[in-house]
């Protein structure tokens, strides 16, 4: 007597058949799924903005008022400035101490080469209260921008020394110095 399975043949084919088809497993619905695509265009286009943008890099100096040629006579330590340059027509901001006020402006000429304080105090007949090596450069202001910082000795500058990708600024500042 030959045993007799309680399963039809058919429905014995059909269970082996679907068992041996590989299905996928759906894992997000074509909403989620676009906008995860979205989100990494997004991210692309955020990394090839940073690394295409360019931003304005600026350095501190000491501005000195010289009254009778409605100038600002501009002294950047050239540590601060190395490897950077200054430029005739980079952008200025001074900035006065009575009220806090900023004034934009444009370099108008650079000196050539570095000058010395002994070089500085007898080109320019200021005090003695130049040290170290410097750049030198000068902003012509107008009538209405030099009578809010008329009468004013010193000034705080800051000056446009190049642009640098947006991508690097970020890097430098994650990467500390010495690394």
């Amino acid at each position: 007597m030959s045993r007799r399975s309680i399963f039809r043949d058919k429905a014995l084919e059909y269970y082996i058949q679907s068992r041996e088809k590989s299905t996928l497993p759906r894992i997000a619905r074509p909403p989620v799924a676009l906008s995860l695509w979205a989100l990494l265009g997004l991210c692309l286009s955020a990394l090839a903005l940073a690394c295409l943008g360019q931003v304005p890099v600026y350095r501190n100096g000491v501005g000195v008022v010289l009254e009778q040629s409605a100038t600002v006579l501009i002294l950047m330590p050239a540590s601060a400035v190395q490897p950077w340059h200054i430029d005739a027509g980079a952008a200025v901001h001074l900035q006065t101490g009575k009220v806090e006020q900023t004034i934009n402006s444009t370099v108008n000429q650079v000196e050539a080469g570095l000058l010395g304080p002994g070089d500085i105090q007898k080109r320019y007949e200021l005090g003695n209260s130049i040290t170290g090596v410097s750049i030198v450069a000068s902003v012509r202001l107008d009538a209405a921008q030099f009578s809010q910082i008329s009468g004013e000795g010193s000034i705080s500058v800051q000056v446009q020394v190049g642009t640098t990708s947006l991508f690097l600024l970020v890097e430098s500042s994650v990467i500390p110095d010495g690394e």
